[in-house]
């Protein structure tokens, strides 16, 4: 993920804006696929892409995720080699929200994404396969750009019903809470890819 900080002129006087702009992360799991932290964090029962910007474990680095957020961007580029590691793998009061966690039964279908348990990976990936730890790090290199070449329906034009594109997750339930959807269902493009002004 990659956060910039931009300082502007307006008729109220010098205001910052940001950006952040990044991919997915995978990694190959032998033979059983491909593991994907997806560019989302899981509250109340529901996905939120916005909620990427919380990888950064702001409160243990700077001691702030909230308006002063744009602040800590600035402060951010200079704590090269700085991390954290991510505690949602240990049963903790003070855990800090992990990426959801994803597969694929077959990476062409998008429809066949499944979620995956970061305390069970065996479950999805089969006996022996387990995740030791999710750490975060402050890096200057570039940011990486392979999700499209492990992805490449992602950068599709989206087929039209009616007008609408249609999702390529799959259909959104209708009359069902969202915190009851199929996985696929809540899934968007965002997830894996993203650049968002903030």
């Amino acid at each position: 993920m990659q956060f910039s900080n931009h300082e502007r002129t307006g008729q109220k006087g010098l205001y910052h804006f940001g950006t952040m702009k990044g991919e997915a992360p995978f990694v190959e799991v032998g033979d059983h696929g491909a593991l994907f932290a997806l560019l989302s964090v899981n509250k109340n029962g529901g996905f939120t892409s916005n909620d990427a910007i919380f990888y950064i474990p702001t409160d243990r680095l700077l001691g702030s995720r909230s308006a002063d957020l744009v602040v800590d961007m600035t402060r951010l580029s200079k704590m090269v080699g700085k991390g954290s590691e991510l505690s949602c793998l240990k049963d903790s009061p003070d855990e800090i929200d992990c990426p959801v966690l994803s597969r694929f039964e077959d990476i062409s279908v998008p429809t066949s994404i499944e979620q995956v348990d970061p305390k069970d990976l065996a479950q999805s990936f089969g006996p022996g396969v387990e995740l030791k730890s999710i750490r975060f790090e402050i890096t200057d290199e570039p940011i990486t750009e392979k999700i499209a070449a492990k992805l490449p329906w992602l950068l599709n034009e989206p087929e039209l019903e009616n007008g609408i594109p249609v999702r390529i997750f799959g259909k959104i339930p209708r009359g069902v809470p969202k915190k009851d959807w199929p996985f696929a269902a809540r899934m968007h493009d965002g997830f894996f890819k993203m650049n968002y002004k903030l």
